[in-house]
């Protein structure tokens, strides 16, 4: 007997080609009964542990491993894989074990089931399907599957089943599950195979995908009367482009159809995107079907051109080794490029940013430039698209859309075929690649051209993890400094992160706003988590840059610490720059002197601040990213250490309440925007109006500090 959970860590399930769309979720007469009548169970299974039995499931391990690959009982498999999901996104956590379970019916199935399962859930309003298909990664093409279609039907009917239950009530999934249960029947064990399964639903069993992709992109050749080039794709596909691919070829299956196919796949993705003039909506949904389906390449490969194309790629390798040894070489001089993308493009699991960079790869290796021009222009090609991003909570995220991928091939092809790479900036016009990115990558290329001897210096400082080519931050600094600016800059990012902010403060006030909140605009100023946003933060308003003041504090934090790199570690300089501040500030009434001065503010990690009234010191620590998560005024950490209190006393809050500091049951002290407040079960009002005014120093934490030692 098993469960989905103790299935699931057995045999992985992949739902294979075979099989029928999910049909559960349709919303047909006859679905919509089955739907309605197995919810009830189903809720019942999970909340009152009310047995539910499954039946048989019947199914075949693929090639003698452990993979399932269902024969019988796909829709009930899938409802139940859908009910996990439901209450794992309710819970707050995936199941890991969920991730033994695919699609393979359509590649738009099984990526809309990875994404389902990988991808953050972002909280909008409306339904769960509502909800799941306004997330940044939703395909709005998937809306052309059904087996989609009815895993979103099938999921707003969980959500309406399950809209009066307490999370609480739901099993975690671990230790407890909903009491579904069911047998296993491997027909293997058994001498059978799937044609019981076949002639039970009165269907052949399929040639392989790439048998029938073969058989018919070669038909569409001849029917259009292009005789030679249907000669040259049976040939070459038996010979050239086999032996090309065979060290590549699946270990299982000891064949070349999926490695082919997803180079296939790749480029005709990028003939579809450049030289398809259909509208974005129709090109979109020529990539919800394979596009190794006759309905799609047909409309793709409607000229010899395209077809003359696609061979070129194929035919621009002379070996394995030659494939190998190519994209090892722009990996070696990309360090940002992973070391398996050229195994990757094979397996069809490129991000959309290496798809961006392998097109204009494979473009560079046909064209003539040398070697050194070629990974010069990849070099570049990855900067712009590392550009191509937005903040978010301050952690910067990829930008790309679909809708993108047209302009930014021709913006590729445009580039890669200009006579210089100056040239080919200029050529570089796109509206979302932002203008200082462009901008940035013209001066960058001067300055090596202008200096050749700091050119690897710029590289190494470009292909820094924290910066990952967006150096605009730190480049001036580089102009001035030169190569011992890189090293500064790389130690600088092996210190402690709450020392360095701290340091960074000293050298003047900057503006890094990630958004706002009830309780003012939300703030950072560094940390291991936020230090990509930190160095790289760019804005393209010269007004808002004035104001922001990071650039300027940047470069002075820098030249104090060029001027002494020598003498001392960095991390004494950092402390050299702290004490130097505090020793000349001329007021200890300033946030700002606070923040550098303590170690108890600023974490190593990074934190958000809401910023009310900082000149009142009235300011939150947020321990998430808004308001929803707790939060403390963090002057309250010192004058809790300092009076003796224990870190018990810090009293946190939620949402826009301030936080207070409980001196003792029933008492708290707390910073509001008109001074310190106290609140009391056991003091008067007068008792309250005599303490506050008997303590009236200007500075809020010494006044907060004396009214704690009278409590």
């Amino acid at each position: 007997m098993y469960t989905l959970k103790t299935l699931l860590e057995t045999h992985p399930i992949v739902i294979p080609m075979i099989q029928r769309d999910y049909a559960q979720g349709r919303t047909s007469v006859h679905a919509t009964r089955v739907r309605t009548s197995i919810l009830p169970k189903l809720k019942q299974a999970t909340l009152y542990d009310e047995q539910l039995d499954f039946d048989f499931i019947y199914g075949s391990l693929k090639d003698g491993t452990a993979i399932l690959h269902p024969l019988d009982g796909q829709q009930r498999l899938t409802t139940l894989y859908l009910l996990y999901w439901y209450i794992g996104y309710r819970k707050g956590g995936i199941p890991e074990y969920l991730k033994n379970f695919t699609y393979e019916t359509r590649i738009s199935a099984r990526d809309f089931f990875q994404a389902l399962r990988d991808e953050q859930m972002v909280e909008t309003d409306g339904d769960m399907s509502q909800m799941i298909q306004s997330q940044k990664w939703f395909r709005p093409a998937w809306l052309q599957d059904p087996t989609i279609k009815g895993a979103l039907v099938m999921l707003k009917a969980l959500e309406e089943t399950f809209i009066d239950s307490e999370t609480k009530s739901l099993p975690d999934l671990n230790e407890q599950e909903p009491n579904v249960t069911f047998q296993f029947l491997d027909l293997d064990t058994y001498d059978l195979d799937e044609t019981l399964y076949i002639k039970m639903n009165s269907r052949g069993k399929p040639l392989s995908p790439f048998e029938h992709f073969k058989a018919q992109f070669e038909q569409m050749l001849v029917a259009n009367g292009w005789t030679s080039l249907a000669k040259k794709f049976s040939q070459r596909i038996e010979k050239e482009w086999t032996d090309l691919l065979w060290p590549f070829r699946d270990s299982t299956t000891n064949t070349i159809d999926d490695v082919f196919l997803n180079y296939y796949r790749f480029v005709t993705g990028s003939i579809a995107f450049l030289h398809q003039s259909l509208p974005i909506n129709e090109k979109q949904a020529l990539f919800v079907e394979s596009l190794t389906l006759p309905e799609s390449f047909r409309k793709i490969y409607d000229t010899e051109a395209k077809v003359d194309l696609l061979f070129s790629f194929l035919d621009m390798w002379t070996s394995d080794v030659h494939l190998n040894d190519t994209f090892a070489q722009y990996c070696q001089q990309i360090p940002l490029l992973s070391d398996s993308t050229g195994d990757r493009l094979l397996q069809g699991t490129l991000t959309n940013e290496e798809q961006l960079l392998v097109y204009a790869i494979l473009r560079l290796e046909q064209s003539n430039f040398p070697t050194e021009d070629r990974i010069r222009r990849a070099y570049i090609l990855r900067n712009i698209i590392e550009g191509i991003r937005q903040g978010n909570q301050g952690i910067y995220n990829s930008n790309l859309r679909f809708s993108m991928f047209e302009d930014l091939y021709e913006d590729i092809d445009q580039f890669v075929s200009a006579s210089t790479v100056q040239e080919g900036l200029e050529k570089v016009t796109y509206p979302s690649i932002a203008e200082y990115v462009i901008a940035h990558e013209k001066e960058k290329q001067s300055y090596r051209e202008q200096h050749p001897q700091l050119a690897d210096s710029l590289t190494r400082l470009e292909n820094h993890p924290v910066l990952r080519g967006m150096t605009y931050r730190v480049f001036p600094s580089f102009k001035i400094h030169g190569e011992p600016f890189v090293q500064v800059f790389q130690d600088v990012q092996l210190v402690s992160q709450s020392l360095l902010t701290r340091a960074l403060l000293a050298c003047g006030e900057y503006d890094l706003t990630i958004g706002h909140s009830n309780l003012g605009k939300r703030r950072l100023f560094g940390g291991e988590k936020y230090a990509p946003f930190i160095w790289s933060y760019q804005v393209g308003n010269a007004q808002r840059e004035d104001m922001i003041q990071v650039q300027s504090v940047f470069n002075r934090f820098f030249d104090r610490l060029m001027q002494n790199r020598t003498a001392h570690s960095i991390s004494d300089n950092l402390e050299s720059l702290i004490q130097n501040y505090l020793q000349a500030s001329s007021s200890d009434q300033d946030w700002r002197y606070h923040f550098v001065a303590s170690e108890r503010i600023l974490s190593n990690k990074g934190d958000i601040f809401a910023w009310t009234a900082p000149e009142r010191f009235v300011i939150e620590r947020l321990r998430g990213v808004n308001l929803q998560s707790d939060h403390i005024n963090p002057f309250y950490l010192d004058l809790v250490e300092q009076t003796d209190l224990p870190d018990e006393a810090l009293q946190y809050t939620y949402y826009h309440e301030l936080s207070s500091i409980e001196v003792r049951s029933g008492t708290s002290l707390f910073l509001t925007t008109s001074g310190w407040k106290i609140h009391s079960d056991q003091l008067s009002d007068n008792q309250i109006e005599n303490i506050l005014n008997t303590s009236s120093h200007a500075n809020p934490s010494l006044q907060g500090k004396h009214l704690l030692q009278i409590l």
